[in-house]
């Protein structure tokens, strides 16, 4: 009789307490439901602190603590990761490791086999921890007076430096510097009436495009976001509603031959980018966008990578195009 590893308590405790299959019938064998594979286990992500670098008092310690909360709440919307608190993150992953170590079955895989099985399991169940230096985040505010109205515009910023490192190692995967602006103006007549506050509403926009910024980078790293079917005049994109809003633009790229440095050992890949889409509806798991500009989507393929447009690099590349448009206007003369 072949031998079985033993299994951890805690993974022992976790079986007797799911719900047991039905036993099987002899005479119901062709009408019984066939059995379902257990769902696989989710990636592991703890979103430490985010370490406060521009003061410290209460107003941007609590927007560091908002700006935190927000990017659990994209992590945990993306449906990808299971959110854990930094503290628990190493035991859950040997807790895995042991149960997938204790279904394997010893006499049918030799020790080479089930080094390389348990490796590969270990690669699936990888955790990260996200945390980061906020080096700025609040407002900056300007007045003037036009025609007897005053306007006043408020621009509110968060940069930070982000760091994505293995929960098992330690090791820095990734780091990326994430700066946001956003703006929003205010006008008042003389009589100083105003409208909402505006500069609440500026830095939460600049909060919540920051966390996004922040998740994209881990999607990046473990499940980058990709063009999943393409349709007459739309594509399907693996991004869940909570991570879109409408009309919200995106850039499709393709991804080149890689190029390993002999140097440092680090693998490079050219990218060319086919076109932008612009979202136009949600389901609860994927999102659908219409091309923009001189996109054709049959130059678009399933599997071909789909990166966030920011409105502030938007801004500038219209401003580009409006100088270049200018310039070859007075060349003509």
């Amino acid at each position: 009789m072949k031998k079985y590893a033993l299994l951890s308590t805690a993974v022992a405790a976790a079986l007797l307490a799911a719900p047991a299959f039905a036993q099987d019938d002899e005479d119901d064998d062709e009408d019984e439901a066939p059995r379902k594979a257990p769902p696989a286990a989710k990636m592991l992500v703890a979103v430490d602190k985010f370490e406060c670098k521009s003061g410290d008092d209460d107003a941007k310690l609590a927007q560091i603590q908002t700006l935190r909360d927000r990017v659990t709440h994209y992590v945990v919307a993306s449906r990808k990761f299971e959110v854990v608190e930094r503290e628990r993150i190493k035991s859950i992953l040997s807790e895995r490791l042991a149960a997938q170590n204790g279904l394997v079955r010893e006499d049918d895989l030799s020790d080479e086999e089930q080094a390389e099985k348990l490796e590969n399991q270990k690669l699936k169940m990888a955790g990260y921890v996200v945390y980061g230096s906020v080096l700025s985040i609040g407002n900056d505010e300007a007045s003037a007076m036009e025609s007897g109205v005053a306007v006043r515009n408020t621009s509110s910023k968060v940069e930070m430096e982000l760091r994505i490192s293995s929960a098992e190692t330690g090791k820095i995967l990734a780091s990326k510097t994430v700066s946001v602006r956003r703006g929003k103006a205010q006008m008042s007549s003389m009589s100083g009436s105003t409208s909402a506050n505006v500069g609440d509403q500026a830095l939460a926009a600049a909060v919540d495009a920051a966390a996004l910024q922040c998740v994209d980078s881990l999607l990046e790293l473990s499940f980058p976001p990709k063009v999943l079917f393409v349709d007459d005049d739309e594509v399907t994109i693996n991004m869940p509603r909570e991570l879109v809003h409408m009309d919200e633009l995106f850039d499709i790229v393709k991804l080149g031959k890689k190029v390993v440095d002999e140097d440092t050992g680090n693998v490079y890949q050219k990218e060319k980018k086919i076109g932008r889409v612009q979202i136009t509806d949600f389901t609860p798991t994927t999102c659908t966008a219409k091309p923009v500009g001189d996109l054709d989507l049959e130059d678009v393929e399933p599997g071909m990578r789909v990166r966030r447009v920011d409105p502030e690099r938007l801004a500038k590349e219209k401003a580009k195009a409006k100088q270049k448009q200018k310039a070859n206007f007075e060349s003509r003369f």
